[in-house]
């Protein structure tokens, strides 16, 4: 894995290695080589306002972006970048909630993992449209604890960003082809289902059983 928090059960494993830019996909759990796997940057304007918020997580340039999604007033970047020299690397790809010109940093991973609720949705506790973060509802106690999606909305909104996440993928590794030998293998399943990636491994899934897309002519 990526220096990710694994979630087995009642276990959680700290694996925290060495990483470096564009080292492997932090949504898939997948490795790429930066010279045949090329994602975006995160813009110029959303690193600006986010400049604080990147600092207090210790990300630094290049900030490469695996997923966008606008949801309400607020848009979100999953990125992945560097830490500075001597500041300890934790590990975890980020979360970017920019609303106006406020900026803040979440770990990922909370999007991730969050599950829908065991007993259905009834209503929505979710004043807007939002991804999941810190502030999410959750059940049970850490290190045994599920972050749970407060609307169906939310849930919605989740797979799509996942979505956007497969389609920079595939322009990143240069084409379904290419992405599809990298993700749709048995052990990348094994491994989503492993730390309980439940809406990453479902949307990776469905995209790897589609047939895949012809060339246009």
């Amino acid at each position: 894995m990526f220096g990710k928090t694994l979630h087995l059960g009642a276990v959680v494993l700290f694996a925290v290695a060495p990483r470096s830019y564009a080292q492997g996909n932090p949504i898939f759990e997948i490795g790429s080589n930066p010279a045949i796997a090329h994602y975006d940057v995160l813009p110029t304007p959303i690193k600006n306002i986010c400049t604080e918020a990147l600092s207090s997580v210790g990300q630094t340039n290049p900030l490469s972006l695996y997923a966008y999604i606008r949801g309400g007033n607020s848009e979100y970047f999953a990125v992945w970048g560097n830490t500075p020299p001597g500041v300890e690397d934790n590990g975890f790809a980020t979360l970017l909630s920019v609303h106006g010109n406020q900026c803040r940093a979440s770990d990922l991973e909370i999007v991730l993992i969050t599950v829908p609720p065991k007993d259905g949705y009834h209503g929505t506790t979710s004043s807007e449209l939002e991804l999941p973060g810190p502030d999410s509802p959750f059940v049970g106690v850490p290190p045994n604890r599920d972050y749970v999606f407060r609307s169906a909305r939310e849930e919605h909104l989740t797979r799509d960003f996942i979505k956007d996440a497969i389609r920079r993928a595939v322009k990143a590794y240069g084409g379904n082809a290419q992405f599809r030998r990298a993700a749709c293998k048995p052990q990348v399943e094994a491994d989503l289902s492993q730390i309980a990636y439940i809406i990453p491994r479902y949307e990776l899934k469905a995209y790897c059983a589609a047939p895949p897309a012809r060339p246009v002519p």
